[in-house]
């Protein structure tokens, strides 16, 4: 069974009291252009996304199709080990940017800095469903980073959902390649350097 589009979603009327079956794809392949995935029921399905789907990517609760006996394929998108950022309250001096000191309003230096050093790393940033801080995928260097940064962070499992995504920029976006580079000076701390660096994506 090949599948290009969602015919609607889990949330949908017409899918109440139905028997659900899911496939799962996990949120860095939510843009693969084409995939095979076999569901938790053994029914396997090709995925080959259209244009349209391909902008907005697979998203949990779509709905494939129906199958044998009327049971709902859908998506799945699992919980993966997170950073969340920032749990503790924008303003709070255990939240994303610390304080100032004076009423307790959020250090926007530091937050600047914050944003800053999680963009030049090209990380895949996401809203918090669960709370009023942020989210990242797992990496350690990029928690040590933070921590240094005076973020209150903590690792949990969690959803990232493409509709949840604050960068624009997609780790996987479609099953295409390409490559950047850009330079960038270090000032006071850095020795007055420039050196210049390539990212590629696959």
């Amino acid at each position: 069974m090949i599948v290009e589009r969602p015919i609607g979603s889990v949330g949908d009327k017409e899918y109440e009291g139905a028997v659900l079956d899911f496939v799962e794809i996990e949120w860095f392949n939510t843009h693969k252009k084409i995939d095979r995935k076999t569901s938790r029921g053994g029914l396997e399905i090709g995925l080959r996304m259209d244009a349209e789907t391909a902008r907005r990517g697979w998203r949990q609760g779509d709905v494939l199709c129906r199958a044998a006996g009327g049971v709902v394929i859908a998506v799945e998108i699992p919980p993966c080990r997170c950073i969340a950022v920032g749990g503790g309250g924008m303003g709070d001096t255990d939240g994303i940017g610390g304080t100032d000191g004076a009423g307790g309003a959020p250090d926007r230096r530091r937050l600047a800095r914050l944003c800053y050093e999680i963009g030049n790393r090209h990380a895949p940033f996401f809203y918090d469903e669960d709370g009023d801080g942020f989210l990242l995928p797992y990496d350690e260097p990029m928690k040590v980073m933070l921590e240094k940064l005076g973020a209150a962070v903590d690792v949990r499992q969690a959803r990232l959902l493409a509709e949840n995504r604050v960068s624009s920029a997609s780790a996987h976006d479609g099953g295409h390649s390409h490559g950047h580079s850009h330079s960038h000076s270090h000032g006071e701390n850095g020795g007055g350097h420039t050196h210049t660096h390539d990212h590629s994506e696959t």
